[in-house]
């Protein structure tokens, strides 16, 4: 006979999982939409480069894909990466909205956008460093056998 105990993955954690999975599938589509447009945006000289923002955005979305990866697998480090690698990615987003040329005609809404990652990097770490959390990248899947 076996039996099969899982601990079951906080509501706080998949909420996070999707968002870590909505910021991957995000870059993908900015990095499909730069693809698609890099001729004009070449021919344009848009700055920063096209093809630089194109790989950087399907870097993002490897570095998220992999996150929710990590966190799907019960990995321990992806409670302070997740939290860590958004703010970077944050920082990086509001950094090309600030400093390119085209952003700046749009700039009034850099705080809405710096707001929103704010609230979106506190829930992370909230939801990844509760108790229950805790309890979830701890425990580890077993089977428990008897031979009987």
């Amino acid at each position: 006979m076996s039996a099969h105990f899982a601990a079951k993955r906080p509501f706080t954690v998949t909420l996070t999982i999707m968002g870590v999975f909505l910021l991957g599938l995000w870059n993908l589509g900015r990095a499909a939409a730069l693809y698609r447009e890099q001729d004009l945006l070449l021919t344009l000289q848009v700055q920063p480069d096209p093809r630089l923002r194109l790989t950087i955005a399907l870097v993002w979305a490897v570095i998220f894909g992999g996150l929710v990866w990590a966190v799907w697998r019960r990995r321990p480090f992806s409670q302070k990466a997740i939290p860590v690698l958004t703010a970077i990615y944050a920082t990086y987003d509001l950094g090309l909205r600030i400093f390119s040329p085209p952003a700046r005609l749009n700039g009034a809404n850099w705080l809405l956008t710096g707001a929103f990652y704010l609230i979106i990097i506190l829930f992370m770490a909230w939801a990844l460093n509760r108790q229950a959390a805790n309890d979830y990248f701890q425990s580890a899947d077993f089977v428990v056998s008897d031979s009987t």
